[in-house]
């Protein structure tokens, strides 16, 4: 491990004033009010938003802790229910930010020979490092982005408690029980995150400084599975919750069959290929290990080329070379074990994403690979922040050099400045104002198949939170590709007549395909049916097969040529909301560009 740790003398261990702490918490988090989102983002924002003022359940795995944490913001007498989630996301993310210049300062301290005033600089340059970082910045200011601020919270936290662990109350002190809850409660939140930086953990754990050192004794596991096991207890919420049927209710987690398909994301496995699923299907005898070959080398061969790309988007070149040289600082820290956590956790990091999961190659998806590498913002940042303030190694500075003074100052700034103006959501209602288009174009008792998360999710949240037209029944196409929500129409629209029998389809599309069919057949002269543009599940396996149908097209809608649907007169597109369609910087965002081609066809003006 290299030569001993330098002692931490009194001066070294003196904390940074919490008046630090305060303003840099105080300075980001009215960064993020002024660009927060008034209404909801370009992602599952109006899902999270609608889960926890109603305590629904989202899709798969269902973040049960961010439903609890939302509901209780939306208690609070400020503003709208997504101001308030929102308003959440923004705190949390500037805790996380001060979160990591207290690891940073804590770290630098205790190999600084006792200087105070370089671990702060440098803790401050890598605070700031990921405020201003992309992604971060962009999750910060919706209600989604919570469950990703939630977890690198939380992990920022599990390694403070882990660096106190190691410098101040020995191996086995409480500090570590602490860990472990953390580590449970980051699987309430979002368990595939967390299982990531699980092997760090237990390494962190296992691995002796000084291998004449007893392991930890049976009694130290036992508190630390009580303490993680108390972390995990919010999963409880979803078959609770779901037992209860609420409207939003996806995958169902009601007994332990659907609880575990819930949390595993199994609903999703033909829609999202993963070596996980394929190697559970080898096992089933419906896969096999060619197909487990040939899947791992084609997610290699797209991803592995998307990694560089996330941290040159994320972190300024100098960011990344100073964070190759805090690997060197820890020659100079009293917790090195900690550190090098934090690098197996990056490790694991990238082989997760260079051999899990398939992400989509459409290059508008880009957005899914870099919410998935967010975790390596605030590692790349905590290094890059002991890369400066470290005193040997391939740079050697003094803390009152005019040139490291300008590289502390002109790391984070380039940051600030490349990403303040595409990063600010303070007039995103796009896609909040095509869901009001939606409303508006559908006709009293309107049947309406929704098509994708553009048009459902928002849908949910008018409904749901803000209580507008109850009249119209909302079907999300995707939810009958399945058992459980085909079950839901049945119970929460009986109106409907639907009445398939379960587990008779050979696949989800045939299961499909027979429950919309049923549902058209049996209203088509009873009710409006009317289906977004959004081209989707219902476009391709129902009005594929029925070209006969004929139907009129209404604001953003299109309605079925049945009696029940001659309302008239037809909405135009000068009645149509379309603010801020041109001015706002952040429409031009991949996932907006359904919504924009839907305006596009129409020829929508704003």
């Amino acid at each position: 491990m290299g030569r001993s740790a330098k002692p931490i003398s009194k001066k070294a261990g003196r904390p940074i004033p919490s008046l630090f702490y305060s303003a840099l918490f105080l300075g980001v988090f009215f960064l993020y009010l002024r660009g927060l989102c008034p209404a909801f983002m370009d992602d599952d924002s109006p899902e999270t938003i609608t889960a926890g003022f109603t305590l629904g359940l989202q899709h798969p795995p269902n973040y049960p802790l961010a439903a609890l944490l939302d509901h209780l913001a939306s208690l609070v007498p400020i503003g709208g229910a997504a101001f308030r989630i929102n308003l959440l996301t923004a705190l949390v993310a500037s805790l996380g930010v001060c979160l990591l210049a207290l690891n940073a300062s804590r770290l630098l301290r205790m190999g600084s020979g006792g200087e105070p005033r370089l671990p702060m600089a440098c803790a401050l340059a890598g605070a700031l490092l990921l405020a201003f970082s992309k992604t971060y910045w962009q999750e910060a200011l919706g209600a989604k982005g919570g469950i990703y601020m939630v977890e690198m919270a939380l992990l920022l936290l599990l390694f403070h408690f882990l660096i106190r662990g190691e410098s101040e109350r020995g191996e086995t002190g409480p500090w570590i029980p602490l860990a472990f809850f953390l580590a449970g409660i980051g699987f309430a939140n979002d368990w595939p995150t967390q299982f990531i930086f699980l092997p760090a953990f237990l390494l962190f754990l296992l691995v002796r400084k000084d291998s004449r050192l007893p392991y930890p004794p049976p009694k130290f596991w036992i508190c630390g599975a009580a303490f993680g096991l108390l972390g995990i207890s919010p999963l409880l919420y979803l078959p609770l919750r779901a037992h209860l049927h609420p409207v939003l209710n996806l995958g169902a987690p009601e007994n332990c069959g659907l609880f575990v398909k819930s949390l595993l994301r199994e609903y999703v496995d033909f829609r999202e290929p993963s070596l996980w699923g394929v190697f559970t299907g080898i096992l089933k005898g419906t896969s096999t290990w060619g197909r487990f070959r040939e899947l791992a080398r084609l997610i290699f061969d797209l991803q592995s080329s998307q990694i560089p790309v996330h941290l040159a988007q994320d972190m300024p070149a100098g960011a990344l070379v100073f964070a190759v040289l805090g690997i060197f600082a820890w020659r100079n820290s009293g917790a090195r074990r900690t550190l090098m956590a934090a690098l197996v956790s990056l490790a694991c990091l990238f082989l997760a994403f260079c051999v899990a999961l398939l992400m989509p190659a459409d290059p508008n998806m880009r957005w899914y690979v870099h919410n998935y590498l967010l975790p390596s913002n605030w590692i790349a940042a905590l290094l890059a922040a002991l890369g400066l303030g470290a005193r040997g190694g391939v740079l050697r500075v003094k803390s009152g050099c005019a040139f490291f003074i300008f590289l502390l100052v002109a790391l984070p700034a380039q940051q600030f400045f490349s990403n303040f103006r595409r990063n600010d959501q303070s007039l995103q209602v796009l896609r909040y104002d095509y869901a009001a288009n939606l409303l508006k174009s559908a006709p009293r008792g309107a049947v309406l198949f929704a098509e994708g998360d553009e048009d459902y999710f928002p849908l949910y949240f008018f409904q749901e939170v803000e209580g507008k037209r109850p009249d119209v029944v909302l079907l999300p196409s995707f939810t009958l590709f399945e058992d459980w929500g085909v079950e839901q129409v049945e119970r929460l629209h009986p109106s409907l007549g639907l009445d398939i029998p379960a587990g008779n389809f050979p696949g989800p599309v045939e299961r499909l395909q027979a429950a919309a069919s049923e549902i058209v057949q049996k209203n088509l002269t009873r009710s409006p049916l009317a289906f977004t543009y959004i081209d989707g599940a219902f476009h391709r396996y129902v009005l594929a097969q029925n070209p006969s149908l004929e139907f009129r097209r209404s604001g953003v809608l299109l309605e079925f040529a049945a009696p029940p649907a001659s309302k008239g007169p037809w909405l135009g597109t000068g009645q149509l909301r379309l603010r801020h369609l041109e001015d706002s910087p952040t429409n031009s965002h991949d996932s907006l560009r359904g919504i924009l081609q839907v305006y596009g066809l129409l020829g929508a003006k704003p």
